[in-house]
């Protein structure tokens, strides 16, 4: 259960849109790492961390360590996500092999135009859009589509 308000102001209605748009696996999310010059994300897991040192101590990898299980995404984990504590992944792929969202790259100059074109096909299948650019990638799109992607495709 969350607060009424978290610690930046969002507020479970706040938690509401964002899965709203972001709907995807409720089962598992994923949280980025960094070490060194390397980032990236990788599944949130519960595991017992005395049992797992002794795992690791006797030439085991977390790969290989097989008392953990997914974390399941709640309202507190995203509101973490929100309040900036932590950055977390959706996985939009449900285990039906459908999704509710895309995400697209644009890599070439032409990238706005082309986004354009996508979103204008995009809205042709769902009166509702989401265009964004997030900081992670100059020229990356997310479009939010209220409709399950793969019963219309």
């Amino acid at each position: 259960m969350i607060p009424q308000k978290s610690s930046m102001g969002f507020t479970p209605p706040d938690i509401d849109i964002f899965r709203t748009l972001f709907k995807g696996r409720e089962d598992v999310f994923a949280v980025r790492w960094e070490r060194g010059n390397k980032s990236g994300y990788m599944p949130a897991y519960s595991y017992d961390p005395y049992h797992y040192r002794l795992h690791k101590v006797s030439g085991g990898s977390f790969q290989s360590y097989q008392h953990k299980t997914y974390l399941p995404l709640s309202d507190t984990e995203i509101a973490k996500h929100l309040d900036g504590r932590q950055q977390i992944g959706v996985y939009p792929l449900l285990q039906d092999n459908t999704s509710w969202f895309l995400v697209a790259d644009f890599d070439k100059a032409d990238w706005l135009q082309e986004a354009l074109k996508f979103l204008k096909a995009c809205t042709a299948i769902s009166n509702t859009m989401l265009f964004s650019r997030p900081w992670i990638r100059k020229r990356q799109a997310i479009f939010g589509i209220r409709i399950k992607i793969g019963t219309c495709l």
